[in-house]
């Protein structure tokens, strides 16, 4: 079963299926809801039942008799930090004050990372997600996105792609939360 309340649209779930259909398509998909929100639908004939989807996922309960909630998914965030950039027109044109997109390109400035992965608003509306190599095509994602973004979504491609070894992910608690038990179930993200 599918929580639409507690899905943050993360896309652990579609990243952490192993079995497209013979056409490569996810038996996992992201679509839109009644209320505008991106949630996470299942083709049952497609679908092997190997739970892999529900491993990924940040914000199951992890008991299929137990209903999740908000209380218990803020509990199993943990301790959190804040931090804010100097430039005040940066500063106050982010959510995070700055700080973010200013990590990430001092992290491919000193080699430290060589990528970031990071979302945008065009001038269509549309995300843009991307893994940047480049600390001044980083600052472009500069400023806050009020709206649901899939950031893992398509993320092992891209990464494969890339050939990244070290990345930095910029995203909010639940996308960092839906990495973190990707990471754990997805084969080629555990190597790197």
């Amino acid at each position: 079963k599918i929580y639409d309340d507690v899905c943050s649209c993360c896309s652990a779930c579609t990243e952490g299926c192993y079995f497209p259909d013979d056409d490569g398509i996810n038996p996992i998909q992201l679509i839109l809801n009644s209320k505008g929100l991106a949630v996470p639908r299942i083709d049952a004939d497609t679908c092997t039942s190997c739970m892999a989807c529900y491993k990924s996922c940040p914000t199951e309960n992890k008991l299929f008799h137990t209903e999740p909630t908000f209380d218990t998914y803020k509990e199993s965030i943990g301790q959190c930090y804040y931090g804010y950039v100097l430039d005040k027109e940066h500063r106050f044109e982010s959510a995070t004050a700055g700080i973010t997109t200013e990590i990430g390109a001092f992290l491919l400035e000193t080699n430290q990372v060589d990528g970031v992965v990071s979302s945008y608003q065009n001038d269509d509306n549309k995300i843009i997600t991307e893994i940047y190599t480049d600390s001044k095509e980083l600052k472009k994602t500069r400023g806050s996105i009020y709206r649901q973004v899939a950031l893992l979504n398509g993320l092992g491609e891209k990464i494969e792609q890339g050939k990244h070894k070290k990345l930095l992910v910029i995203g909010l608690s639940c996308h960092i939360e839906g990495l973190k038990t990707l990471h754990k179930k997805n084969k080629y993200l555990k190597k790197n």
